[in-house]
């Protein structure tokens, strides 16, 4: 569900669903049926074959990080591998 687009704040989104909610629930509108759901569901274009030079093209029209993001980002990761758990066991033998 999409908040409506006139909606500004997270008080108005959820205002509309609520009175979305309602509706349902006094039989104004009625669900979707599993196959109505899925006959709205868009679906990815057909996958087109594409040169290196054409992915290329638009790898560079791409928005990117810049080198700060991409820095943070990195930190970030590395940060959250320092922070996981170790194992003490060795999952290439039957050792426990």
């Amino acid at each position: 569900m999409n908040p409506p687009p006139e909606a500004e704040s997270p008080e108005e989104i959820l205002a509309e669903v609520i009175r979305r909610d309602e509706e349902m629930q006094n039989g104004l509108v009625k669900p979707l049926t599993l196959d109505e759901f899925w006959a709205t569901v868009t679906k990815v274009g057909k996958i087109q074959e594409a040169t290196g030079r054409e992915l290329a093209a638009k790898w560079s029209q791409m928005p990117h990080l810049t080198v700060e993001e991409a820095e943070a980002f990195e930190a970030d990761i590395l940060e959250s591998r320092r922070n996981l758990p170790t194992s003490n066991s060795n999952p290439w033998t039957d050792d426990d």
